[in-house]
């Protein structure tokens, strides 16, 4: 089945009329397809909260750059929702995704508490990206037959158009935000092999903008900070993490080696949390950039991205070391948070400084605000340049706060150090008991063993002492002084030399050798040791134990591995002896070596009144197509279909009315937020879903790789969750004529939300009782029933059916295109594509007949 006989819905949750973040879900038939799942630096839970309930639907992710705006709230999904499935995006937008989502994590905790997602939940989300180069088309998972292939759309390094085909078909088109002209650092996009979509998801963000020239533009830029610096300022220019400042920093870059410029004796800094990631990851990916960087890299083996004049700074401390004047190309175009708007607190307040900002950010925002603020200062109109600003700050704590903090992180450190120790001792009780009976009895086997080897051993040494004694003609006193004698100690703390024996013994705890010479007992054999009164040596009591090993655990792939001796631990912070040891002594010789070495913080936030004395800017590098390019780009593809997102309202209406006037779309839908739009192609197709008692009343016949049937049954409505499945004497809730089924009316009026600039906002959707049931056919009562025409199915051609016939021993020929069978009967076929038997009757008729009906499936 094609795309055109599916059934296609887009509904958006982000990002239609306004600048909000892009998140949308496309369904085709049964298959969920989230098209991007961007997230504001405010991170408004408003529609993360109606995508909550669709996330365990999700079949695929689609990533178009590597932003917060398109992939944002991705770490919240998987970390925190349980996202499982596959994330499809190119090389460098999942590595500049991944660094553009540490910077915005790590500006958020630099000023408050944030728990929403952490930099693990980041990782996980890049772990799971299946990486994808353009013009790789990739089938996603499951038997839906749904392709994929990201295509070049310019705007950021890897940015991609998707283009969703089934099983090669007429295809979907997914292209937002794409730049079709040629940058320093980009290619522009392309639609090479789209011809004309079914459906096309397109923004109308520029439709109504026009751009200045890039010349103009870049002109314009360098002006501004010429002059800021030579009047001592310095100048803010806002921008993103890893996107857009690619394109920036390589064009300061060139400016500032230009000695004409004379921008050399300037500091120009690129301040993020990732600065230097950012630069190493760009030089490693020539190969998605321009054409022109790719030749001069191959030529002249210089790295573009090598910016001998960009220096990169990660913390305030760093960038307050470099000398003014300094241009700052600070991340976080919102400027809710991070270096951007903490710059912009310090340094607003000087009317030598000047801040630029150079793209659009979300609705609301202070980048926002900012740009408003600077289109009425060009236009010489009045405006108010006092912001109100809710600010927020991390202070050390002190005091009372501080010394609870030490008392609360101490006593986490003993319940930690309870737990350890509990662990430990469960841990050797439980080998203890793993011990088996068998083990045991082996155990004192082998003790015996020993001490009998041990006994034989000395007698044999005894037995060799009074053979010598008896050949010298001397007793065993003198032979026992003489060895005494021969051994020199030095002190009696030094270590005694005891005889060696052939075998080491050991006996268990209890067990005594005793070795001692003396007139109480001649007959023990002797070692070195403190002399006795006797002249012999002093009585000595040895304790031994046994030590018998545990069975070591064996499968088929040898000695089985506790995975606990491979963990990697994490190394321990602070100035806590690295020596210890893991025993219950060094723990407790550190119980009061417990040093914090963070410094302990809290959040506080209230609300100021700040005045912007500073210049403001607003210069476009934003990297998109102008709203006439977008025209010219619909005239030229013509989709059957058009989607319209991601513009304000005035942009999207004005998009959507040029496409009608001029008779470039057939069918224009531009959706409210959770307002889901039948996209489907197709628009005379309506799913429905059979009972389970209507489908064990079928009989099916088989036409060459499908099968038919007939099929008795009413429509009903259903509610999808239920599991009533009652036979046709049940009374369904809800029946509705098939010709009267209407999925959706367009004409219906809801309500919507407007903001205090006259921008729609929201338009809740209005859900009918009867859209949240889905369509089911019922067995009818055999009383209703009426019976039908035999149907004869399928297509046979008179060529298969004289082959068929001449199989079966008839005699068959064309005349005049009928087909005669050796004079008995004749076969044509009329141009209604009805079949005709004319003939005698006989058996042989019948015969033919019933071959020819052989040859269609009758229902």
């Amino acid at each position: 089945m094609s795309i055109m006989a599916s059934i296609i819905k887009f509904k958006p949750f982000s990002g239609v009329y306004g600048h909000a973040p892009l998140c949308y879900i496309l369904t085709i038939d049964n298959v969920r397809i989230l098209l991007d799942c961007g997230w504001d630096e405010k991170f408004d839970m408003d529609f993360i909260n109606e995508l909550k309930k669709h996330v365990h639907q999700i079949n695929a992710v689609l990533i178009s750059y590597g932003d917060t705006a398109h992939c944002g709230a991705l770490p919240y999904l998987v970390g925190k929702l349980g996202l499982k499935c596959p994330i499809y995006a190119t090389v460098p937008v999942s590595k500049m995704g991944q660094l553009a989502l540490y910077d915005a994590l790590q500006g958020k905790l630099s000023n408050e508490d944030f728990d929403l997602f952490s930099f693990d939940d980041i990782d996980a989300v890049f772990d799971r990206v299946e990486q994808l180069k353009y013009n790789q088309t990739a089938l996603l998972r499951g038997d839906n037959g749904l392709q994929i292939t990201a295509l070049p759309a310019g705007h950021m390094l890897g940015g991609s158009i998707w283009r969703i085909t089934k099983m090669g078909d007429e295809e979907i088109v997914y292209a937002v935000d794409y730049n079709h002209k040629r940058e320093r650092h980009l290619n522009g996009c392309t639609f090479d092999g789209v011809g004309r979509p079914a459906l096309m998801i397109t923004d109308a963000f520029n439709a109504i903008y026009n751009q200045p020239r890039r010349k103009n533009r870049d002109e314009q830029l360098v002006n501004y900070l010429v002059s800021t610096m030579r009047d001592g300022g310095d100048c803010l220019v806002v921008i993103d993490t890893a996107g857009r400042v690619l394109e920036l920093a390589h064009l300061l870059d060139q400016l500032w080696q230009n000695s004409e410029a004379g921008l050399s004796t300037y500091n120009l800094v690129m301040l993020s949390s990732v600065a230097s990631s950012v630069i190493e990851a760009a030089k490693s990916q020539i190969e998605w950039m321009a054409d022109k960087i790719q030749r001069d890299f191959e030529t002249g083996r210089v790295n573009p991205f090598h910016l001998k004049s960009v220096r990169c700074c990660h913390s305030m401390s760093e960038l307050n070391r470099v000398r003014s004047p300094k241009v700052v190309l600070a991340s976080g175009l919102d400027m809710e948070c991070g270096f951007s708007r903490e710059l912009f607190l310090d340094w607003s307040i000087d009317t030598r400084n000047m801040c630029i900002i150079t793209g659009r950010s979300s609705d609301s925002s202070l980048g926002s605000k900012l740009i408003k603020m600077a289109e009425l200062r060009d236009a010489k109109k009045p405006c108010n340049n006092t912001i109100s600003l809710e600010i927020k700050q991390r202070v050390k704590l002190d005091g009372l706060e501080l010394a609870a903090y030490f008392e609360k992180r101490k006593a986490e450190h003993e319940e930690a150090k309870k737990k350890r120790q509990e662990m430990k001792r469960r841990k050797e009780r439980d080998e203890i008991l793993d011990e088996s009976d068998s083990d045991d009895e082996d155990a004192a086997a082998a003790a015996r063993a020993v001490a009998e080897a041990s006994a034989r051993v000395a007698q044999e040494e005894r037995e060799k002492l009074e053979r010598e004694a008896n050949i010298n003609g001397k007793d065993k006193e003198d032979i026992a002084m003489d060895q005494v004698q021969q051994h020199t100690f030095p002190t009696f703390s030094t270590h005694r030399r005891q005889l060696k024996l052939p075998l080491s013994v050991k006996m268990a705890y209890g067990d005594y050798l005793t070795y001692f010479h003396g007139p109480d007992s001649e007959n023990h054999p002797i070692s070195a040791g403190p002399f006795t009164k006797y002249g012999g040596i002093r009585r000595k009591k040895i304790a031994f134990s046994v030590t018998v090993n545990k069975p070591v655990p064996w499968d088929e792939y040898g000695e089985s591995i506790d995975p606990e001796d491979y963990t990697i631990v994490e190394e321990l912070k602070g100035h806590i002896n690295e020596h210890a040891g893991n025993s219950d002594e060094s723990e407790n010789e550190n119980d009061n070596l417990f040093v914090f070495d963070d410094v302990p913080t809290k959040c506080i936030t209230k609300r100021a009144k700040i005045e912007v004395a500073c210049k403001l800017h607003f210069i476009d590098f934003e990297g998109r197509s102008d709203g006439e390019s977008v025209r010219k780009l619909l005239e030229r593809l013509q989709p059957r279909k058009l989607v319209v997102v991601h513009g304000n309202t005035a942009s999207t209406k004005n998009l959507s009315d040029y496409c009608i006037q001029n008779k470039i779309v057939e069918d224009i839908h531009a959706p409210y937020v959770n307002a889901s739009v039948d996209a489907t192609v197709e628009s005379r197709i309506i799913q429905v879903k059979l009972s389970e008692h209507l489908m064990k009343t079928l009989k099916f016949h088989k036409i060459r790789d499908i099968e038919v049937c007939w099929i008795n049954a009413k429509l009903v409505r259903r509610d999808p969750f239920s599991r009533k499945d009652e036979p046709y004497h049940a009374v369904p809730e809800l029946i509705t004529p098939i010709e009267n089924v209407n999925i959706e009316d367009e004409d219906t009026v809801e309500a919507m939300e407007v903001d205090e600039d006259g921008e729609v906002v929201r338009k809740p959707s209005k859900q009918n009782a009867e859209d949240e049931r889905i369509l089911v056919l019922e067995t009818l009562p055999p009383a209703e029933q009426l019976p039908h025409r035999s149907l004869y199915i399928d297509d046979p051609k008179l060529s298969d059916i004289k082959t068929l016939l001449n199989s079966k021993g008839f005699q068959a020929e064309f005349h005049s295109g009928t087909l005669f069978v050796e004079n008995v009967a004749a076969i044509q076929r009329t141009t209604a594509g009805t079949f005709s038997v004319e003939g005698r009757t006989s058996l042989e008729l019948y015969r033919i007949r019933d071959l020819l009906k052989s040859q269609f499936a009758i229902i």
